[in-house]
């Protein structure tokens, strides 16, 4: 469980998004730019947005509210700050946006690791169930409000359309 909240934190999951872009990209390195840094701009917005609403919501994490008597904390005591969990909020975005831009075929161990990384926050202590789903749900919206203001730019629209039409089955 450590090691799945480890792989989620948002610097981490910036180069697992780097790996899966070069991973599936492997033989246009313009496309795989492109894809990798459209990748880290959702990370990027995601993290402002996850911090704003922190700040607005500004929830105590369960250790605070229940005391180390009560709480497993597997990883570094945190008290503050619980809604929405960045963790599960990077990962859904990462997953949302690998999926919009080449398909849930390719992108189902970002939404694997996303589910999974978003459990363990609960696992060791650092989140609510609740700031998880947030967490989910934020990252998701946060991708897609941020593809769709790139595909009304004109970037990544029609290439986006063309990957996912040669695709079968996405």
């Amino acid at each position: 469980m450590l090691a799945l909240t480890a792989l989620c934190d948002g610097w981490v999951l910036l180069l697992v998004a780097v790996v899966w872009a070069a991973l599936v990209e492997r033989r246009d390195g313009v496309r795989r730019a492109h894809l990798a840094t459209s990748l880290a701009l959702v990370l990027l917005a995601d993290g402002v947005a996850v911090q704003a609403l922190k700040h607005l919501a500004h929830l105590p994490r369960p250790l605070a509210v229940l005391g180390p008597h009560a709480v497993r904390v597997l990883a570094s005591p945190l008290r503050q700050l619980s809604f929405p969990s960045g963790h599960s909020s990077a990962a859904a975005a990462l997953a949302t946006a690998a999926a919009r831009a080449r398909g849930l075929r390719r992108a189902w161990p970002l939404a694997v690791l996303g589910a999974l990384g978003g459990v363990s926050r609960v696992y060791v202590g650092a989140h609510w169930a609740l700031d998880v789903l947030g967490g989910w749900v934020l990252g998701a919206m946060v991708a897609a409000a941020a593809l769709a203001l790139a595909e009304r730019a004109g970037w990544g629209g029609p290439e986006r359309a063309a990957v996912a039409a040669a695709e079968p089955g996405s």
